[in-house]
């Protein structure tokens, strides 16, 4: 007698140990965003798990902001080698009168969430210098899609640059 089991259900919970790749767009003057960047290095990687630790999250508010987001960062979340990563975006505002930073995340467990001073300076230098070239980073020029849900995502063959 053989027993199989199958479940088309995705875990609702994620460690931030499952966090594999983060996605970076910074907001220009113009409210555009700036090309995206992959955030892939393992060591910096180990840092954004550490700081995301940090955050307070308050699921139960919905804020409304003032200005658009500085930086939105999509997490790459891999829970199973036989499916797809499962992602989540960030919306980071870096607060200059308080050196804090402000996230809302799409996750519903999570939603609105602050982070102290030190943690939002570490976020701050890792999001803006990994766009501006002064971390290991993976640039990605469109090319192949992905389907992730409703979502469609940009890949490629990447190439690291280090500067």
């Amino acid at each position: 007698m053989f027993l199989i089991g199958c479940t088309n259900k995705s875990p609702n919970e994620f460690n931030l140990n499952q966090l594999i790749i983060v996605d970076v767009e910074v907001v220009k003057a113009d409210e555009s965003y700036e090309e995206a960047v992959m955030i892939t290095d393992e060591e910096t990687i180990d840092v954004l798990r550490k700081t995301f630790k940090q955050i307070k999250w308050e699921p139960d508010i919905e804020p409304k902001m003032a200005r658009k987001e500085d930086v939105k960062a999509t997490l790459f979340f891999k829970y199973d080698e036989n499916l797809p990563e499962r992602l989540f975006e960030y919306e980071i505002w870096f607060n200059q009168s308080n050196d804090t930073a402000t996230i809302i995340s799409n996750n519903e467990k999570e939603g609105y969430g602050t982070l102290d001073k030190n943690n939002a300076k570490t976020l701050e230098n890792i999001l803006l210098k990994s766009s501006r070239g002064k971390i290991n980073v993976l640039f990605s020029p469109l090319s192949q899609h992905r389907t992730y849900g409703s979502r469609i995502r940009r890949f490629n063959l990447y190439h690291s640059v280090y500067f």
